[in-house]
């Protein structure tokens, strides 16, 4: 297995460059490499320890303002360096494989201007396989997220990554039983909706994204990031394209089929989430008679909270289930 190294594709750094990589645990450099301009480089992972406690960034030629003269200087900061994967579909992920372990972890990512993989630190303790799955399709500039349907009303990259999940537990021999679907905000939309799609087995999620048409046109500034998304994912911002938004996730949940997913959801009581998504969320799987969903509900406003709140909840939920 490979990782690609674009500082182009990365940071549009359009001069030659050099790659920095750190273990993190040891305080070492375990590589310096420089890359020419414009190229790529694929650093061979198979000699590297598999704890993957590692980070990177790049340099370029500049002068060091205290001597004046020519020498390598920080162009980024450090980055996480994960184990990435690309599929021939374009899906990105990590995959980490445990032998001795029937259950799957799925995890989706929530929104990021610099979209990476959410909870791999948090969830490290678990002796479980765990696929983690990118969202950087999406054509809006500030965050590339198609939050993982597609763009235009194409659904394109949701097949692309039910196709994933499908081949993932296809190879490790994974039962639909027993996958573990995971996510907060638009990640929790990711797992909720793909969760029910695939007929996972459970769904841990906190304050997800349910209506997801009234989620992203809700600020009408032409420049918004939720405007742009809403733009690139389905179209212009009308009442038939907020329908069709807000239908992804209905449709999914009254189509799916017994077993339904066990469902655990955290949320702030006072999270616009818990109104606006959560509550629409329990009516719908109690219309549907899908019984096995179980609320837990905080005493918090922010949606940035989840970060404090959520963890916690998952891991406790995740030990539940493997054990």
């Amino acid at each position: 297995m490979k990782v690609l190294f674009n500082p182009f594709d990365e940071y549009i750094i359009d001069e030659k460059s050099r790659l920095i990589i750190r273990d993190k645990i040891n305080n070492i450099y375990v590589l310096k490499k420089v890359i020419d301009k414009r190229e790529k480089y694929n650093l061979d992972i198979s000699k590297y320890k598999p704890y993957w406690n590692f980070k990177y960034k790049y340099q370029v030629r500049g002068l060091d303002k205290r001597t004046g003269e020519e020498r390598w200087i920080d162009k980024t900061n450090y980055k996480v360096l994960y184990p990435e994967k690309v599929n021939e579909d374009g899906m990105k992920y990590l995959l980490f494989e445990e032998q001795r372990s029937d259950k799957l972890l799925v995890v989706f990512q929530a929104i990021n201007k610099n979209p990476s993989y959410n909870y791999v630190r948090t969830l490290s303790e678990f002796s479980v396989n765990k696929l983690f799955i990118k969202d950087d399709y999406g054509k809006d500039k500030a965050t590339r997220s198609s939050y993982y349907i597609g763009s235009n009303k194409n659904t394109s990259i949701s097949q692309a990554t039910q196709k994933l999940i499908e081949e993932i537990t296809d190879d490790l021999s994974i039962d639909k039983t027993n996958t573990i679907f995971v996510g907060s905000s638009k990640g929790g939309f990711g797992a909720l909706y793909h969760g029910f799609l695939f007929g996972a087995g459970h769904i841990i999620v906190g304050g997800p994204t349910v209506l997801l048409g009234q989620q992203l046109s809700r600020f009408k500034e032409r420049n918004s990031i939720p405007t742009s998304i809403f733009k690139s994912l389905i179209g212009e911002i009308t009442s038939e394209n907020i329908a069709w938004a807000d239908n992804l996730m209905k449709n999914a949940i009254i189509n799916s089929e017994s077993p339904h997913p066990s469902v655990k959801i955290h949320v702030g009581l006072w999270d616009t989430f818990y109104q606006n998504h959560v509550i629409p969320f329990m009516e719908l799987t109690n219309k549907c008679d899908i019984k096995d969903v179980e609320l837990n509900i905080k005493p918090y406003s922010n949606h940035s909270e989840l970060a404090t709140h959520f963890p916690p909840f998952l891991k406790n939920n995740i030990y539940n289930i493997i054990n």
